[in-house]
């Protein structure tokens, strides 16, 4: 948030912007990687739950007290890309049960043969 203040008007679609690649960044190789795989590994849905929440009530709290299309644009964003990760996880969670019992099941085995 300080960088913020520091930062002529003019550069302020910079930091916005940025904002939004990093997010896309962070989030949309997970969600592909997800989708690839068809299950979700060890990714736990409390956490991306929070993420959701935390965001949806950011994005409800800009969309009242901000005029600024990029900053809306730019928490929608990072909120859809983090109901696309919580889809996956419901969505994917008998397939991702399966893998991790498997994963269990072989790591046991490796174990014993050691």
């Amino acid at each position: 948030g300080g960088l913020v203040y520091f930062t002529p008007e003019s550069y302020y679609w910079v930091l916005v912007t940025w904002s939004i690649i990093c997010s896309c960044v962070s989030k949309l190789p997970q969600i592909y990687t997800n989708f690839m795989l068809g299950h979700t590994g060890v990714l736990s849905i409390i956490t991306t739950l929070m993420q959701v929440l935390g965001g949806s009530v950011r994005f409800l709290t800009i969309l009242y007290e901000v005029t600024d299309k990029l900053a809306i644009a730019c928490n929608g964003i990072a909120l859809f890309l983090n109901i696309m990760i919580l889809l996956q996880i419901v969505l994917f969670r008998k397939k991702t049960k399966q893998v991790m019992i498997e994963n269990q099941a072989r790591n046991s085995q490796a174990k014993k043969t050691n």
